[in-house]
């Protein structure tokens, strides 16, 4: 429900004809969030929240998480790094795994909000594959590796006193425990950044045409646009070579009136078509907004004393108002 409200959230923000920087949440909805447990500091104000430590690792592996943490520019508390290092059970469950939840729902939400805002074309359903994908176990677990998470990491005992192997779901699992806690510890700015830097940024360095599929894309570019309100798809053979030898070669560009939007060249003239029409389609949706500003980003946060004023201020008559002026 959680992910369902911020993406209803997204979508309107990105048509908000005042812009995104100038919107500001509501008084009444800031203090629900921040009074719901009283005298709680929420990681997305301030951090600092202590974690406790409920299994030590060795000091070896300590010295690892150390290491690990120079390597990619952060810093966490000791208690911090016991939590997402332990590989290993305690009361029936990973020692790591409640930070790993909320590391995942961390860099789901910021890939979605980067994906959302710069590819302002791309469907619903792109949108959730690239989600799933950034948070699945076999691309969290090489990003792991690259970093070398794998060295720091204990390996305990399972709930039944079995002893645990490094596997790909172990690796992943601590990666999202150490967002998690830089979320916690640090406040979310910090946690945002780190997703940045290690995930949107390996994610931009991708191919995104694996998330843009279409089972009839001659009809879904038809569709896009007359959307659009831009001239019918046409498509025609650009140049051909060899026609009658065995190895023919045809580009076929696909039109909108004049405007070439994408050709392809293949051996058959519906393969070539079929691909000119799937390039267009896939420049369209992944057509990027430049240096567009996401919500995350805003530098209009209000603290809590300053919207008590604006509250108070609200709730004065105008003639008290007047008043307070003279």
């Amino acid at each position: 429900n959680f992910e369902l409200h911020t993406m209803s959230w997204l979508k309107q923000l990105v048509t908000a004809p005042t812009g995104i920087r100038s919107l500001r949440m509501p008084a009444s909805r800031h203090l629900r969030f921040t009074r719901s447990v009283s005298g709680a500091v929420h990681p997305i104000d301030e951090g600092l929240v202590d974690i406790e430590t409920v299994v030590e690792i060795p000091s070896e592996k300590l010295r690892e998480a150390k290491a690990f943490t120079t390597r990619v520019g952060e810093e966490l508390s000791d208690k911090s790094l016991h939590t997402v290092f332990a590989h290993e059970s305690h009361d029936g469950s990973i020692v790591n795994q409640r930070l790993a939840s909320i590391g995942k729902a961390v860099l789901r939400l910021h890939t979605l909000e980067h994906c959302l805002i710069k590819y302002t074309h791309l469907p619903d359903t792109s949108l959730q594959a690239v989600a799933n994908h950034v948070t699945s176990t076999p691309f969290l677990a090489q990003v792991a590796r690259d970093l070398g998470v794998g060295h720091a990491l204990h390996l305990g005992k399972d709930s039944n006193g079995v002893a645990l192997e490094l596997t790909p779901a172990a690796e992943a699992s601590a990666f999202e425990a150490f967002v998690g806690a830089l979320h916690m510890e640090k406040g979310s700015a910090q946690a945002r950044q780190y997703t940045r830097d290690f995930i949107i940024h390996t994610l931009e360095k991708g191919d995104l045409s694996q998330f843009i599929k279409f089972e009839h894309p001659k009809a879904t570019l038809k569709s896009v646009l007359e959307t659009l309100g831009e001239p019918a798809l046409t498509t025609k053979l650009v140049k051909e070579s060899g026609r009658l030898s065995h190895l023919p070669t045809f580009v076929i560009g696909a039109f909108s009136g004049e405007r070439l939007l994408a050709q392809a060249a293949s051996y058959s003239l519906a393969t070539a078509e079929h691909e000119a029409v799937q390039q267009a389609l896939y420049d369209h949706f992944t057509e990027a907004v430049a240096n567009a500003p996401l919500p995350s980003d805003a530098d209009n946060y209000v603290p809590e004393e300053e919207i008590n004023v604006m509250v108070a201020a609200e709730e004065q008559s105008p003639s008290e108002t007047e008043k307070t002026d003279n």
